[in-house]
């Protein structure tokens, strides 16, 4: 047990030092090294600030240049570390990517080039490790793409999201939290497969779900203020069929040979990238106490 607690007096700024920002979604390495993304403390919610390094022994804090930020209202940024603590996932306004923590080096998903990358912020790794749900799509472990979240007509019409999707154990189930109900989603191929429903809302200010890792119980945070927490067992739910092709499973990501192109930073002009076009974009709850009144999130044009 710690004998004391540390505080640090962060100064950390946005890319071209534009303004003070919060710290925001941290992960902790076995060695205690913080890792975390900023948001704006002046205007809330608009910018993400990259990744940062806190070596808590020494008080040292270090930006990673090589993870790129973003600016535009609406955006917010989720980490993941990976369950050997070798790699930390982000989706940093719509850029999917990871962070090799023993080569310190960053990798970008070949998605964040094209509009697909592009219809929501959520992030969430399968607690097999074998996929990545970020940005309403579903990659494997080197950013490759697997499928997209895909809404039935019926199903998109009162389909309001809030933050925090979990995945089941074996990655074959997405949940996805909403207003009142969780949404199924085919965790291979993002099909959906079924709405449930649920007697409380649950939280727009946080995450919403986490998974035990175990199987398809989840924990949830409810109500408008996120002030209630509720066991939710999605057990009885029936996975999916087995693929009538194999799930190339890519230890070794095959985005490498693309970003080495000077076509993944001249083809598409980031400031001006928008939601998918492909599918409806996912519209997901503003939260009163992380959003301050931002319109809905996934509508959202990026200035």
């Amino acid at each position: 047990q710690p004998t004391s607690v540390q505080s640090f007096a962060l100064a950390a700024k946005l890319n071209g030092n534009q303004s003070a920002a919060a710290p925001i979604d941290p992960v902790v390495t076995n060695d205690g090294t913080v890792y975390y993304t900023t948001t704006d403390e002046v205007i809330p919610n608009y910018s993400c600030g990259g990744l940062y390094r806190l070596n808590t022994s020494t008080g040292t804090l270090t930006y990673e240049p090589n993870v790129s930020g973003a600016s535009y209202a609406g955006g917010t940024c989720f980490l993941n570390l990976s369950s050997d603590g070798s790699r930390i996932y982000y989706n940093i306004g719509g850029d999917i990517g990871y962070f090799d923590i023993p080569t310190q080096t960053a990798h970008e998903s070949p998605l964040n080039v094209t509009d697909l990358a592009w219809g929501t912020d959520e992030l969430a790794l399968s607690p097999n490790q074998d996929t990545l749900f970020a940005s309403g799509l579903i990659v494997d472990s080197g950013l490759n793409g697997l499928g997209m979240q895909s809404l039935n007509l019926p199903e998109s019409i009162d389909a309001v999201y809030v933050y925090g999707a979990a995945i089941s154990a074996d990655g074959g189930l997405i949940f996805q939290p909403g207003d009142g109900f969780i949404d199924v989603f085919d965790g291979r191929t993002g099909s959906f497969r079924s709405r449930i429903s649920l007697p409380f809302p649950l939280s727009p200010n946080f995450r919403a779900l986490v998974s035990n890792n175990r199987d398809s119980k989840l924990l949830a945070i409810t109500g408008s203020s996120g002030n209630g927490i509720a066991v939710i067992d999605l057990n009885s739910l029936p996975e999916p069929q087995p693929l009538p092709y194999p799930l190339l499973k890519n230890q070794t990501p095959q985005h490498e040979e693309a970003l080495a192109s000077p076509l993944i930073h001249s083809a598409v002009d980031r400031s001006k990238r928008r939601a998918s076009h492909v599918a409806p974009p996912i519209r997901h709850l503003t939260s009163p106490l992380r959003f301050h009144n931002t319109p809905l999130v996934g509508t959202q044009e990026r200035k």
